[in-house]
């Protein structure tokens, strides 16, 4: 029997309303090592995003560091991390001889596939699998669409490209594993059938409506998902999961439990799936509606009314970090729909909570609401949509299929330019 942990999504050095969410990572991180441990598990993949940019703060390598040190030292666990859409390789990949001799492996750069196969041992020091470790397949990872070709062919060749990808990949695992061992395959992508998050963006160009579970051969016994902050299991006869992001990277992500998957495998193959809820170390409240009705729900709060459910306490974390356990304060983001000129930041200060993002509705000459929230941070734009809206407003309607089409090949050009810089 063998243990595998399967994780993604971690953002390491991300903030929230422009503030660092570093204690919450290292508390996260914390708790991963000590799963880790009381579970005995044999095998960590993580499947993308290990940090929010190419160039990550300092402070928050170190706790990456940290991390990979304590699971060394605690745990008889290998690690295998692989590249998403948020991480540089080379970056990445830089300390990779360091991290092997603390039993973590790192991908990077996309590897030809009869060298993508990485055999996954048990405690025992017997092959019980392998891991087909593919990262995010960047634009330099794939075919070239040829110049003109509309939104239909780019997504018929994209899905093509990745579809033999991992079938080539299952084909050398098939070739180098021996009866019973099971295949862990790996992607860091948008799949049919996910539920994104409003802190998500598609990814790869034309790839708007997202890869078909099929891309993913059926000798795999499970696939290992990362970029949807949401944990799910995709429909299909292959069991294919995002484990989602161990904490909320907005505030709307606090409506959905953040999760690890632990797996059990056996001879046999897959014997068990089991999500695993991660703790949250400070509480995240997003309310909308008018001071008078956030008033009553303070007051029912404080009162003991049952209100605090509301405010997303959440399950506690086991470390000290206060006296109820929780981080604090806890953060608010608020859309008020009066005028009233209460001061809720101290309305919310006296449950504990700090007001971090504020918004009141504003009507356009249109009559249409719009929000004024928090800024959005470039790395959450999808270019094409960004593209779209600018012709909106600027030409009055939606590009041309040909004007569209010329973006997609700029598009295209520049993100391989990028890569081979």
């Amino acid at each position: 029997m063998m243990r595998l942990l399967h994780t993604a999504d971690w953002h390491l050095g991300a903030r929230l309303a422009d503030l660092p969410r570093l204690d919450e990572h290292a508390w996260f991180l914390d708790w991963l090592v000590e799963l880790v441990r009381d579970q005995e598990v044999d095998a960590l993949v993580v499947a993308g995003d290990i940090f929010d940019s190419g160039s990550p703060p300092a402070d928050a390598r170190a706790l990456f560091f940290r991390f990979a040190a304590r699971l060394a030292q605690e745990t008889r666990c290998r690690s295998y991390l692989l590249a998403g859409n948020h991480d540089a390789p080379a970056m990445l990949q830089a300390p990779a001889p360091v991290l092997a001799a603390l039993g973590m492996t790192i991908i990077g750069d996309t590897l030809p596939p009869e060298r993508s196969g990485f055999p996954l041992r048990c405690r025992d020091g017997l092959i019980r699998g392998w891991l087909g470790a593919v990262p995010f397949l960047r634009p330099s990872d794939l075919p070239a669409p040829p110049p003109g070709a509309d939104l239909e062919a780019r997504r018929a060749q994209l899905v093509e490209a990745v579809a033999d990808r991992y079938t080539a990949v299952a084909e050398a695992l098939e070739d180098a594993r021996s009866p019973g061992q099971f295949l862990v395959g790996t992607g860091h992508l948008f799949a049919q059938g996910g539920t994104l998050s409003d802190s998500e963006r598609m990814i790869q160009v034309g790839h708007r409506l997202g890869l078909p579970v099929e891309v993913f051969p059926p000798s795999f016994d499970y696939v290992a998902l990362g970029h949807l902050h949401r944990p799910q299991r995709l429909p299909g006869a292959v069991e294919v999961r995002y484990s989602g992001a161990p904490l909320p990277m907005s505030f709307a992500e606090t409506h959905h439990p953040q999760e690890v998957v632990l797996l059990t495998f056996g001879d046999d193959g897959l014997r068990e799936v089991a999500p695993l809820e991660v703790p949250r170390a400070r509480r995240l409240l997003q309310f909308t509606g008018t001071t008078s009705t956030l008033r009553r729900m303070v007051t029912g709060a404080s009162d003991g009314a049952g209100q605090l459910g509301l405010f997303g306490a959440g399950p506690r974390p086991t470390l000290p970090a206060g006296d109820d356990g929780l981080l604090k304060p806890g953060w608010a983001s608020l859309v008020l729909e009066d005028d009233d000129d209460d001061d809720v930041s101290a309305l919310l200060a006296s449950i504990g909570y700090r007001v971090v993002a504020t918004a009141r509705p504003r009507p356009t000459m249109t009559g249409q609401i719009v929000l004024d929230l928090e800024p959005v941070a470039l790395s959450a734009l999808e270019p094409l949509a960004v593209f779209r809206q600018l012709c909106e407003e600027k030409l009055g309607g939606p590009p041309s299929e040909p004007l569209e089409h010329a973006f997609l090949d700029v598009l295209q050009a520049v993100g391989t330019d990028q890569e081979d810089a």
